[in-house]
């Protein structure tokens, strides 16, 4: 019985000149879109203990290349669609627009009389008696005090008489005399002081009255005519669109937020595996 290999053997030791591992090169190349690296560890890991149905490397790495090329823009839609931003909630997504052609002509007649009567002429008269009554009193209390300083300055004259007595006399004799006068004299500038206050204070009011009449009156006339016609005509193109999102009330919001959860544990380079082992694998150890 002829031995066989696994494909995690057939992968180790099928390589090319320079030593790099082949077996996948074609399913690399075309899933350019994933990390190449990734993608073979997964087939190793899912896979790499079964035995491909085609025992002959080179065979086998064309058959890997064809599949691949028939499947990858499948798995590549799928990828696209497992990236898309939605909420995840709305189960309703809706855009739509719409053209609207109008060829229309609107056509409006006026026939319109416009009358006014209005006033041309304005009379005034004035009867007016203005009347001034003064009614101010005006009080002036001085508070002020005066201080008067003459500048002198004063000279002395004076006479004198001394007289003595003998030790052995009872009358005294003039002995000398002296004069002394006091004058005061006025001398330099008077300074002369004011101190204290002046206070004013007024009282009352003043009233002024005007007493008359005045009278207005106006008097004249006039109309206005407006008549004729004008249209419109509407054409062109006018786009409008529309978009509309949220729940239709079909599913609930849990039921929404299960189906994410289950949604977001697929793993593309499972799928992928997974689609590998049945294709080339033997399930049968």
């Amino acid at each position: 019985m002829m031995d066989r290999l696994t494909l995690w053997g057939m992968y180790q030791y099928y390589t090319d000149e320079n030593g790099n591992k082949i077996l996948f090169k074609g399913l690399d190349n075309l899933l350019f879109w994933l990390d190449g690296e990734m993608m073979n560890r997964t087939l190793i890991k899912e896979c790499g203990e079964l035995y491909p149905y085609y025992q002959q490397p080179d065979m086998l790495t064309t058959l890997i290349t064809d599949w691949a090329r028939q499947r990858s823009s499948d798995w590549h839609r799928i990828f696209d669609a497992y990236q898309s931003t939605y909420n995840p909630i709305h189960n309703y997504d809706r855009t739509e627009w719409s053209i609207e052609k109008p060829d229309n002509t609107t056509v409006r007649t006026p026939d319109l009389t416009t009358r006014s009567d209005n006033t041309g002429n304005v009379t005034e008269t004035r009867n007016l008696n203005a009347t001034f009554t003064p009614n101010t009193t005006v009080t002036t209390t001085p508070e002020l005090v005066d201080t008067v300083t003459p500048n002198t300055s004063t000279v002395t004259e004076g006479t004198g008489e001394n007289k003595s007595s003998a030790f052995d006399t009872e009358d005294y004799q003039p002995l000398s005399s002296s004069s002394t006068n006091t004058t005061a004299k006025l001398t330099g500038d008077t300074v002369t002081r004011r101190e204290g206050s002046e206070r004013q204070v007024t009282s009352g009011q003043d009233a002024s009255t005007d007493a008359g009449t005045i009278t207005t009156g106006t008097t004249g006339g006039g109309s206005s005519t407006t008549s004729g016609t004008d249209s419109t005509h509407h054409t062109g193109n006018n786009r409008v669109d529309m978009h509309a999102e949220g729940n239709i009330g079909v599913t609930t919001t849990q039921q929404m937020i299960e189906a994410e959860i289950r949604l977001r544990g697929f793993n593309i380079y499972k799928y992928i595996a997974m689609e590998f082992c049945g294709e080339f694998m033997v399930r049968v150890y």
